[in-house]
């Protein structure tokens, strides 16, 4: 990662990790969105029938065969595919949260000008937000030895997930992470994010 790939993964695990729970795993990330009294969460179906348009619509409408988000006032949206598998459907639900609670406003429903163009800054700080708040890293590097079927099947994340979120892990690890964790052991939470607040990759 570059120096503004470094400030944005972690500006978005701030975020996610305001958002920690010891021991709430999976997260419940439908439950976090329906308990947050600022967002209203929607199906695709839901949406096209509030919304007036067929349900093959919705998705030409949000640009996305997944989930979008919007805004309408005050209030924020999620529209959200529940035909995905599950694994698919938390992942994106958790990234569409991600937009919101990171004060994103570069891609908007009412903004077509902005839908196009390449993997943005936005973008990838929604991943992480998502990776992060899903999968937290003292949790990946809690699991560094278990096999992707378990890690994948705990936390409720797809095997391409894993695959991201470990190799992440494995970057940390040659950067030193296990010998900081070494002198913190009781605390591996607040000790793995501590490490890459003081790290200058």
């Amino acid at each position: 990662m570059n120096y503004e790939e470094n400030q944005a993964f972690m500006r978005a695990l701030e975020v996610a990790n305001s958002f920690y729970k010891e021991g709430d795993f999976p997260v419940p990330i439908k439950s976090m969105i329906n308990d947050d009294e600022n967002v209203t969460l929607l199906t695709f179906s839901e949406f096209s029938r509030l919304a007036g348009v067929s349900r093959s619509k919705v998705s030409q409408i949000g640009q996305s065969d997944e989930a979008f988000h919007f805004k309408k006032g005050k209030r924020s949206f999620i529209v959200y595919n529940s035909l995905k598998s599950v694994s698919r459907q938390r992942f994106t639900l958790a990234h569409e949260y991600g937009h919101i609670k990171l004060n994103h406003v570069g891609k908007s429903l009412y903004d077509r000008d902005k839908l196009i163009g390449s993997y943005s800054k936005e973008e990838f700080e929604a991943d992480t937000f998502a990776s992060c708040l899903l999968f937290p890293l003292h949790k990946r590097y809690e699991y560094r030895n278990k096999s992707s079927y378990e890690i994948a099947n705990k936390f409720s994340i797809s095997f391409s997930a894993v695959s991201v979120c470990m190799r992440i892990l494995d970057w940390h690890l040659e950067s030193g992470l296990e010998n900081y964790l070494s002198h913190y052991e009781h605390r591996k939470h607040d000790s793995y994010i501590n490490f890459l607040r003081e790290c200058s990759f």
